[in-house]
């Protein structure tokens, strides 16, 4: 039962029924609104109009309450409306509140509480960009916090790896997602996060074009020369690069391969939409695009053949790309198809879906000199010198202390422990991964320390690690909220699918046309019924099509819908936390530890993790 306080505010919502007869409703808030489709007589069709709220403006707990509120009254009433302007809303509630236990009339949709990003364990100069640009834009902190890891992360490059044992190597790769309706300052946080390495970026493209004039000037003054003494035409020079924005998967090989230092790159995009897209596009013809990313996600070696240009072998042996961007809930749900978490590909991603706050004027602005000082611990990363030879660099592997060993003894013991016990699906899968993910939160916060703050640079520390477990925890609280708002079983993935597969053909498609495209619908109906539980779910509609002048029967078409509203699961369960809520103290350190982790894919491959953390 859900129970709604008698002193609740009139709302600043509005939900009407768009056209008498109808189930097609829209929200509105004053100014925006959206629309979805709902039975209100049945909770799964009220659960669909607290995610179309919640997908637009957020999942703040204000918001959900208020549009409960509203829906319940809706459902309770059989009203056609309800908004600010009902005096009796609030006495409607109170009826509502003492109802009975098995009153299942109000929608329940099981989301965490929204826990603050732990910006404290951050270094200090990192902490202080997060803190302060969310009070300038008046985000919260997570939104700049992600592109910030992420900065840092591409920044290290393979130039340092956490060494768990000798044969559990983690490189510094992060793929960190905000996920934010429409209008949640999404860019300008990003744009925060990462004006360091794009200065970088282009301050590199500039020096790359003064040598290509100088390259083009000596290429004039060769020619010019006599052919037998002249010697070779000299060789063009290679823009630096670091950040990339929009890449195939062989447009990244080929930079990668060129790249002298060996350190890898940074995508970033403002809408990762495309970027998830990208992972399958060449699949029609034979292309492993998703397979690749998987491969840089570990920062293993990437060999691609190609046939055109004038490298026809592209070999990269570390291919370390991270990610960073954003996505709106609702294009996230479309884009994460059944496969993508099926290949473990979905549940690398490291999300955030924070409130959206209430935009209100500051004059507070970010401090020139935490920027600055930021900018020259971004720099200071960029110039840790790699191992090994020029031609044959190597990562230089990093050590726990002893305190920092125990930490993470302990985490990775209780962590596989409750994996276990888990009932297995997305969250599992993502905690799973949480695991390497822990350890390489723990290098990035190290590097960041040891330039700025001189911390040991011969191990990572307790401190390091107590920060990339904590961290490592959040993300796993912030999967599980997701992958509640999102909602999503089976069937709603089986219905994603088709729905996808029908857009990609032109999005209009007879039952009989899909039993003679696919084997799975040959039975007696099995179109049919499928394109009309398409229909229920929100995923598109019929169109009656009349005869042509000839005559004959009219002609049922299903038209996919632009984008799909599923009416999603009521109630998503949400695990326990997998990790101890007591914090270990690290006596060497002074730290403590409290998290999960993340990836289960070493830097060098090792196959399945035991259980219990063995030594080689």
């Amino acid at each position: 039962m859900t129970t709604y306080g008698t002193d609740a505010p009139p709302s600043r919502f509005r939900i009407e029924r768009v056209s008498p007869g109808t189930n097609r409703w829209r929200i509105t808030d004053g100014q925006d609104a959206v629309e979805c489709d709902a039975d209100l007589s049945t909770a799964r069709g009220a659960g669909s109009v607290l995610l179309a709220a919640t997908s637009e403006w957020g999942t703040d707990t204000t918001i959900i309450a208020e549009v409960k509120r509203l829906t319940a009254y809706l459902t309770e009433t059989g009203m056609d409306s309800a908004g600010p302007e009902h005096e009796e809303l609030r006495a409607a509630f109170r009826a509502i509140a003492g109802a009975a236990a098995d009153d299942e009339a109000a929608p329940v949709v099981s989301v965490r509480p929204f826990t603050p990003f732990p910006v404290n364990v951050l270094p200090r100069v990192l902490a202080d960009l997060v803190n302060g640009g969310a009070k300038a834009l008046g985000c919260d902190p997570s939104q700049i916090a992600l592109p910030v890891l992420a900065a840092c992360s591409a920044s290290i490059g393979n130039s340092r790896r956490i060494m768990l044992k000798e044969s559990w190597k983690e490189p510094a790769v992060l793929w960190a997602v905000t996920v934010l309706p429409s209008g949640a300052l999404k860019s300008p946080a990003l744009d925060l996060g990462l004006e360091p390495i794009r200065r970088a970026q282009g301050e590199a493209i500039r020096e790359y074009q003064e040598q290509m004039a100088r390259h083009e000037a000596d290429v004039e003054e060769w020619a010019r020369k006599d052919k037998r003494t002249r010697g070779d035409k000299p060789g063009a020079p290679v823009c630096a690069r670091i950040v990339v924005s929009d890449s195939t998967v062989e447009g990244l090989a080929s930079i990668l391969a060129s790249q002298a230092s060996g350190r890898g790159l940074l995508c970033e995009r403002d809408e990762a939409s495309g970027w998830l897209k990208s992972f399958n596009q060449y699949k029609a013809k034979g292309g492993a695009d998703e397979a690749h990313w998987l491969t840089m996600h570990r920062a293993g070696g990437l060999t691609m053949d190609r046939k055109t240009g004038d490298e026809r072998l592209l070999f990269c042996p570390r291919a370390f790309v991270s990610f960073t961007g954003t996505i709106q809930p609702g294009i996230l749900r479309l884009a994460l198809l059944p496969e993508h978490r099926e290949s473990g590909l979905s549940a690398r991603l490291l999300l955030a879906m924070p409130p959206v706050r209430r935009r209100q004027w500051s004059e507070a602005v970010v401090s020139k000199t935490v920027q600055t000082r930021y900018g020259a611990m971004l720099a200071a990363l960029m110039e840790l010198p790699m191992g090994g030879v020029i031609g044959d660099q190597q990562p230089i592997d990093l050590p726990l202390t002893a305190g920092a060993k125990a930490l993470w003894v302990d985490f990775y013991n209780a962590h596989n422990a409750a994996e276990q016990a888990s009932e297995g699906g997305d969250i599992s899968a993502a905690w799973s991964k949480l695991e390497g993910y822990a350890a390489r939160l723990a290098l990035i916060v190290y590097c960041a320390r040891m330039v700025d703050e001189g911390a040991d640079p011969d191990a990572v520390d307790g401190v390091s690690m107590t920060a990339g477990i904590t961290l490592a925890r959040w993300f796993g609280g912030e999967a599980e909220r997701v992958y509640a708002m999102l909602g999503g079983d089976a069937q709603t993935d089986e219905h994603r699918a088709l729905w996808q597969w029908i857009r990609e053909r032109g999005g209009r498609i007879t039952a009989r046309e899909l039993r003679n495209s696919r084997a799975s619908y040959h039975a007696a109906g099995a179109a049919r019924d499928a394109l009309s539980a398409l229909v229920e779910a929100g995923y598109g509609r019929w169109v009656e099509v009349a005869p042509g002048p000839s005559g004959g029967r009219p002609v049922s078409i299903f038209e996919a819908a632009p984008a799909a509203s599923p009416k999603p699961p009521l109630s998503v369960p949400i695990p326990a936390s997998p990790i101890p809520e007591t914090p270990r103290h690290d006596s060497a350190s002074g730290g403590n530890a409290d998290g999960d982790s993340v990836d289960g894919i070493a830097g060098e491959g090792i196959g399945d993790a035991p259980q219990q953390w063995e030594e080689p």
